[in-house]
């Protein structure tokens, strides 16, 4: 069941995965994913009346997924690539 983040239906990579073998029956693949940053910035900042300051953070993280598939065609194997990326 997909599931909705910011107004958009998105599928888990695990139902993903669930299709690719629906679809392609059992092939070989990997998955690689990388955490390309990983970030705490600040969003808020308030100034009270003695002059202190008081921040709001929100984390913030890239990652980049790469979906490897191996199949055979002519008596050799080949691999295709695909990679997505995720920036919350």
């Amino acid at each position: 069941m997909p599931i909705n983040i910011h107004g958009k239906e998105y599928f888990t990579v695990n139902e993903r995965l669930g299709m690719l073998n629906e679809k392609y029956g059992q092939i070989r693949y990997s998955i690689k994913t990388d955490i390309k940053h990983l970030n705490q910035r600040v969003v808020q900042k308030a100034v009270n009346s003695n002059g202190g300051e008081a921040f709001s953070y929100e984390d913030e993280v890239i990652v980049t997924a790469t979906l490897t598939l191996f199949f055979a065609k002519d008596g050799e194997v080949h691999t295709r690539e695909y990679t997505g990326h995720a920036h919350e």
